[in-house]
């Protein structure tokens, strides 16, 4: 038995045509790809932007936490050690509020790693920033009133191109007892 379309009321025959429906999908496709690629590259600025929001935050604590601790040293000569290459910085620290400071606090770079130690231990101190592609210690006027500080950090963007970079820069007065 053979089935054949009735005519529309017009008189035309209804329904699509095999070149009418595989234009139809080729169409979509291509409306699909699109919408992949704006959604892809939407994601990969998206990471990145919350990898650059994570570095300048995780910069940012690092520094105050360093020169909140300088504010609080004493800045007698020879108290606060600025080392070789500007790239560490030692000084002492009153941690219970004595008066005392009984306490030497070291800040260093050790590969990418910002440390921090505290009388020397422990011996490869405890990591406080990571990825850290510079920092520089600079006493300003050569006699330990005003420290400056210098951190440059890049992490990579996990699963997107480009990283994430900051540098951020204080200074800061230590203590005048």
């Amino acid at each position: 038995m053979i089935f054949a379309r009735s005519p529309a009321p017009d008189g035309s025959q209804g329904g699509l045509t095999l070149v009418e429906l595989l234009l139809a999908l080729a169409i979509m496709a291509g409306v699909s790809v699109v919408f992949v690629v704006l959604l892809t590259s939407g994601l990969d600025v998206w990471e990145a932007g919350t990898a650059q929001s994570r570095t300048d935050q995780e910069t940012r604590l690092a520094l105050e936490r360093i020169s909140r601790e300088i504010r609080v040293s004493r800045s007698r000569a020879g108290d606060i050690t600025i080392g070789a290459g500007n790239t560490s910085i030692s000084y002492p620290l009153d941690t219970n509020n004595d008066g005392a400071y009984e306490t030497t606090v070291r800040y260093f770079l050790n590969g990418s790693d910002l440390m921090r130690q505290e009388n020397g231990l422990p011996a490869a101190g405890d990591r406080v920033l990571k990825d850290v592609t510079g920092v520089v210690f600079d006493d300003i006027y050569g006699n330990s009133s005003l420290i400056a500080v210098t951190l440059a950090v890049t992490h990579p963007v996990e699963g997107a191109k480009g990283k994430g970079a900051v540098t951020m820069v204080t200074s800061v007065g230590p203590r005048n007892d």
